[in-house]
């Protein structure tokens, strides 16, 4: 027997997820909760691709609640990421 899913296309924005920034903020701090992950990484995770996800991920930064901790390329999406303290505390949240 040969199940069909449904296959939606891959957003090309943030608008075309149907979910908020902050909602994919939240999802963002909390993929990262368990520990360091490329932007990739990341983004694969999150089933999203990292060029929705790259604004956000600067935005989380800005706020001092990740880091980049080291790179494994050229690019943010290389970027190995981690919480801040702040930002495991935020994750528990």
């Amino acid at each position: 027997m040969t199940t069909n899913f449904l296959e939606l296309p891959e957003p090309r924005s943030l608008q075309e997820t149907g979910i908020g920034g902050d909602q994919i903020e939240q999802l963002l701090v909390k993929t990262l909760y368990s520990g360091e992950a490329t932007g990739l990484g990341i983004a694969e995770q999150m089933c999203l691709p990292f060029h929705i996800l790259e604004p956000l991920v600067e935005r989380v930064r800005n706020e001092r609640l990740m880091e980049v901790k080291g790179t494994t390329g050229s690019g943010a999406a290389n970027y190995r990421y981690a919480l801040t303290d702040g930002g495991r505390d935020r994750a528990r949240q």
